[in-house]
């Protein structure tokens, strides 16, 4: 991860002279407990959490003496209940960043002032504002094409390439590719994107929707990006028998979202059906995926 970071660097100090990319060092797990113990939305969802735990318990169904029903009942709860606020820092002992799965970039001027940091609440200020999230996108993917594989194209109409995945992810587990991994944490977060177009010649006999594949922190779950940029298409697998999973998923990485996702499921009895759309806000939406099923969210890149 470190030698794939510094190379990075490398292409964005080429492509802007007088700027280069400082890399995070490795996150000590004092550092961790510090980051949580600190951040508000881990507060913030704790408290939720608890309340909402009393109220379960305030049921009828749960007596004062705990049974082995109750106690199955209230695991079942606490494995399905959704985490809101998202908390935006990784569990101690869990975080990519202590691993060295992941980074952070910060773009300085060469031996002077600070650009744009790690901030959450400045990222659309000091990123997206200034054109850096490009500048960093460009030679993450300028890095990539010189070193291969790191980009996969999806040809075939959008329907073919949706039941092609759905059946490889409904037959067995995803593979984890390059820096992709899962936080311990809900949050999802798409850690590449591409919007280029493939270099691989048109069909002259049949129209064809090309894509190109990114990098999703999750090993169940695929992304693309649409060959004119237009949609970003996530799709989920959960393999849990009985059990539903919640998941929220930060966009940040994208240039733009809109207003609502598409939301598709294919299951058991299922077979790729439309499912009410979901309110993207704040760069992020939330989705609950059920057992033993392959749902697909279409987001719109206006």
């Amino acid at each position: 991860m470190l030698t794939e970071a510094k190379a990075v660097v490398t292409v964005f100090e080429d492509n802007n002279p007088g700027l280069t990319l400082i890399i995070s060092p490795v996150r000590d797990l004092q550092r961790q407990v510090d980051l949580w113990c600190k951040n508000k939305t881990v507060k913030q969802a704790a408290a939720r959490l608890i309340q909402d735990a009393r109220a379960k318990l305030a049921e009828s169904n749960f007596l004062a003496s705990p049974t082995a029903a109750s106690v199955s009942d209230f695991r079942s709860y606490l494995k399905t209940y959704l985490v809101d606020p998202e908390p935006s820092s990784a569990a101690p002992g869990t975080s990519d960043h202590g691993q060295q799965h992941a980074v952070d970039f910060v773009v300085k001027e060469k031996g002077g002032r600070t650009l744009a940091d790690t901030e959450t609440a400045t990222i659309r200020t000091s990123w997206h504002n200034t054109g850096f999230d490009k500048a960093l996108k460009t030679a993450t993917e300028e890095h990539s094409c010189c070193t291969g594989s790191r980009h996969t194209r999806l040809a075939g109409s959008a329907a073919e390439a949706v039941r092609a995945v759905a059946l490889h992810l409904a037959e067995g587990p995803a593979q984890s590719g390059p820096a992709s991994r899962a936080h311990a944490q809900p949050a999802t977060r798409l850690t590449r994107y591409s919007n280029s177009n493939s270099s691989a010649p048109a069909d002259e006999t049949r129209s064809k929707v090309r894509a190109r594949a990114c990098l999703i922190d999750h090993p169940n779950m695929l992304a693309a990006v649409s060959a004119d940029g237009r949609t970003l298409t996530l799709i989920v697998r959960n393999a849990e028998r009985s059990a539903s999973k919640g998941f929220t998923f930060d966009l940040t990485a994208l240039p733009t979202v809109g207003a609502m996702a598409e939301a598709h499921r294919t299951s058991r009895t299922e077979d790729l059906i439309s499912l009410p759309a979901l309110s993207i806000q704040d760069w992020s939406f939330t989705a609950m995926v059920p057992a033993y099923s392959v749902t697909t969210f279409v987001v719109p890149m206006p």
